[in-house]
């Protein structure tokens, strides 16, 4: 099967899962939101509009399945290691951009999620220098700043990443466990800034098999989050009337 054919599969496996989480909602079957479920028919433009993160996601999967395939090829060469220190390095950094890109795309799309971060967030430093006043008379206003500020923010940083879902997310972004991944980001910057050495002086060298296990890690989180999102985005969809009030029996 190719790559192509396995990343079409992967965003309509997306599509189907958040309509799924519509469960409890009465919603036009006929709706553009809905089209091709159940198939391998791409979702709707109306569906990567309304999330965003569920295209950024199934991305994710195929360029990590993608740096696999990388490793595996180059198992039997003396440089292996090499390969596989780069393509662990490189794994953190699709999780970064991921949620990232999700991130921005749900501050632009929905502005109640720009609104609540700016409570305690202040990446840029905008208003602490500024004052809000400069800020909100700046192009693009408040909102602006968010984008601004969630695109140039640094996600390896899981302190982050857990403190910007718990403001911008209210309850569905809170509670995130961070412990299973704080080893792979800490080994991660041994790679990129000590070449493989830990703080204590200890070396290692990345294994295929450990490259496998901390990519699932990456995977597993990279999920969590994404169904946090999508909890978002329905509640946040009912309050602004995208979706109906949930009729349930």
């Amino acid at each position: 099967m190719s790559r192509i054919k396995d990343h079409l599969i992967g965003l309509c496996n997306e599509r189907d899962e958040a309509l799924c989480a519509l469960d409890g909602l009465e919603f036009d079957n006929s709706s553009a939101l809905f089209y091709g479920y159940g198939t391998l028919i791409p979702p709707s433009l109306e569906f990567d509009h309304t999330f965003p993160h569920c295209g950024y996601y199934a991305l994710l999967l195929t360029q990590l399945e993608n740096i696999m395939d990388v490793a595996r090829l180059n198992g039997g060469h003396n440089f292996k290691r090499v390969v596989y220190g780069m393509a662990y390095s490189h794994s953190v950094t699709l999780l970064e951009s991921y949620i990232s890109q999700s991130l921005v795309a749900l501050a632009t799309q929905y502005s109640n999620f720009a609104t609540r971060i700016t409570q305690h967030y202040d990446p840029s430093g905008a208003i602490k220098k500024y004052g809000w006043r400069k800020v909100l008379d700046s192009e693009g206003g408040l909102k602006g700043l968010v984008i601004e500020g969630l695109s140039k923010d640094v996600f390896h940083n899981l302190k982050t990443v857990k403190n910007v879902f718990g403001l911008m997310f209210d309850d569905a972004g809170k509670g995130i466990d961070i412990g299973p991944l704080e080893v792979v980001i800490e080994r991660r910057h041994d790679i990129v800034h000590r070449n493989g050495t830990s703080v204590t002086g200890e070396t290692f060298m990345v294994e295929f098999d450990m490259l496998k296990r901390d990519v699932m890690l990456i995977i597993d989180f990279a999920n969590d989050l994404k169904k946090r999102m999508t909890s978002s985005v329905l509640v946040e969809g009912v309050s602004i009337g995208i979706f109906p009030t949930p009729r349930f029996s």
